[in-house]
């Protein structure tokens, strides 16, 4: 969504390259030292920053509906991605590694994973499509984003308990 935001709002693919570039370098210093420097322990609170973040970047562009809003939302959500998937998808893993013992049983964990992974990933291609049937295309690139970042305030939770479950066994 934030390569279409750039080139609706902006209208340049040398930007969006450039922007990508920056997003990417600023991705992998977050993604350093978050694995350097946190533990399990710490999963759900990345989990929240990034969650607190979206919402922030995707109101920020839900307001600002401009290139500054979208240039905000691409680098918040560069920041949700770095943040969030490490650290929710390092519990997951771990969950898997003590609760399978059996290797078809992690086979069974990996495909439910990638199923709801599936179900989230068509729930928000529903919302843009939805918001651009029901209105406009402004309307699905503006509110989308906010709509999907509130929605994944139901992550935190969940995440937090596995975390304390999994640092329980240990």
């Amino acid at each position: 969504m934030g390569s279409v935001l750039v080139l609706t709002l902006i209208g340049g693919e040398g930007i969006l390259g450039t922007l990508r570039a920056v997003t990417a370098g600023l991705s992998a210093l977050i993604l350093y030292v978050i694995g350097r420097k946190t533990s399990l322990r710490h999963s759900w609170i990345f989990v929240a920053l990034g969650v607190g973040i979206f919402i922030l970047g995707s109101g920020i562009l839900a307001g600002v509906f401009t290139w500054v809003g979208a240039l905000v939302y691409t680098l918040a959500f560069t920041m949700v991605v770095a943040l969030q998937w490490p650290s929710s998808y390092s519990v997951i893993m771990e969950v898997m590694e003590q609760e399978a013992e059996d290797p078809a049983d992690q086979y069974a964990y990996v495909c439910d994973n990638e199923l709801f992974f599936n179900i989230g990933r068509l729930g928000g291609i529903l919302i843009v499509i939805g918001l651009f049937a029901a209105f406009s295309q402004e309307a699905a690139l503006r509110w989308a984003p906010l709509i999907i970042a509130c929605i994944q305030l139901l992550m935190v939770r969940p995440i937090k308990v596995l975390g304390e479950m999994v640092m329980g066994k240990k």
